[in-house]
């Protein structure tokens, strides 16, 4: 799920949220474990990012549920919002149910 937010300063982020369901609580642990790393890449659905986002990895948060691992990125799309506000859009997202 891709959506934009404002920061009430005048500018907008990107926040990517993907929820990925494994077979196995194991197999969910040694996921996280893994996309936790800095360098292993983005999950992110294909056509879901708008074009010029930059997202980076930078601005991420993610949580393990039993089978459910949530990623949740954010990027800037316009203006320059701070980085605080940036992870705190992360670590609200990563806390939205799964759909």
């Amino acid at each position: 799920m891709l959506v934009t937010v404002d920061d009430g300063a005048g500018n907008t982020i990107d926040v990517s949220v993907a929820w990925v369901k494994m077979p196995k609580a194991g197999e969910a642990s040694d996921l996280k474990r893994l996309i936790d790393k800095d360098g292993t890449g983005n999950v992110l659905l294909l056509g879901e990012a708008p074009p010029g986002s930059r997202f980076t990895g930078e601005n991420y948060d993610s949580r393990l549920t039993k089978k459910l691992v949530v990623v949740a990125e954010a990027a800037p799309a316009t203006g320059r919002p701070s980085e605080t506000t940036l992870e705190t859009a992360v670590e609200v997202a990563v806390e939205f149910p799964s759909l």
